[in-house]
């Protein structure tokens, strides 16, 4: 469609137009973008000035690690599945399916995977004056954002003709609804500066014996109404998260020191090493003693993103 065309078409149509086009079609997600592009010449507007600049999607294995590292881009990581943490900033962040996380260009981050990790992650740059976007984890309850990804990924992948040009327009349209999330992250924050304090004590706490009811009784809500809070900001149960802190200090534990199953298993704050090792396979695949000899032959960390 030439801009000439565009100018002379009427921005009401293209939104009909996009009531009529289902939601299974990726032409769903481009309608918008015609939209806006009419405005804005219609209207002299000077357009955002975005680029798309890297696309990948993989399936990390669990118990693996990339290092810190750096882009001199925005980036943008979903999980599809799995769960992990990965430290942005001085920040330490749990995710889980559906989680997915927005780093500034220059911000130091890692990761490290506890299960396998099905994840699509792009890079783009933006001018900060256009659009502001808020850093950090978030949650895709409304399933927003992955969508748009999936969408980007076909176009990626196809390579159709101008696919370059399209790339850049819809990195438009997953700008915006990113800047959208702010609003979400601080309204979770402003009710959930509780729940950080809750995930602290968790952090300094998950050796020893925690009752999450009567926890979460004195941070002044139900056992119900906590756990959904939780892992709305989080992206597991609060149950989970412990257990993947219980598993991650015994995961240390027996690749860098020499002792014994039971003393770890107690130091992680399990009841019996019968549940340790029981609950350790489930989570990893792996017995402790099959990890702890495979993690001394093999190099622990795994170079990627």
């Amino acid at each position: 469609m030439s801009t000439g065309i565009l100018l002379c078409w009427p921005p009401l149509r293209l939104r009909k137009l996009s009531l009529i086009i289902g939601k299974e079609s990726v032409l769903y997600f481009l309608v918008p973008i015609l939209y806006e592009m009419v405005l804005h010449m219609q209207r002299g507007i000077v357009p955002m000035r975005l680029k798309f600049e890297f696309l990948y999607r993989s399936l990390r294995a669990k118990q693996t690690y990339i290092s810190h590292h750096t882009h001199h881009c925005y980036e943008v990581v979903y999980y599809i599945n799995g769960n992990g943490s990965t430290e942005i900033g001085n920040t330490k962040h749990h995710f889980g399916a559906g989680s997915f996380c927005l780093i500034r260009p220059g911000t130091r981050h890692d990761e490290r995977r506890i299960q396998d990790t099905d994840v699509i992650f792009v890079g783009f740059t933006c001018d900060e004056d256009s659009l502001e976007l808020q850093e950090g984890m978030f949650q895709d309850d409304d399933s927003v954002i992955l969508p748009l990804l999936e969408a980007l990924y076909d176009e990626y992948s196809s390579q159709k003709t101008h696919y370059s040009i399209m790339l850049d327009y819809m990195i438009g349209r997953l700008a915006v609804e990113l800047s959208r999330q702010k609003q979400q992250l601080w309204s979770m924050r402003t009710g959930g500066k509780k729940l950080v304090t809750f995930q602290r004590y968790i952090d300094n706490h998950f050796h020893e014996k925690l009752n999450l009811g009567v926890m979460a009784e004195n941070f002044g809500y139900s056992y119900d109404r906590f756990r959904h809070l939780f892992k709305e900001e989080f992206g597991v149960s609060p149950q989970q998260y412990v257990l993947q802190r219980r598993i991650a200090n015994s995961c240390e534990l027996l690749v860098k020191t020499d002792l014994s199953v039971l003393d770890i298993s107690v130091r992680s704050g399990f009841s019996t090493d019968a549940q340790f090792c029981k609950l350790f396979k489930r989570e990893t695949g792996e017995s402790p003693r099959q990890y702890r000899s495979s993690r001394r032959t093999l190099p622990e960390v795994l170079s990627g993103s």
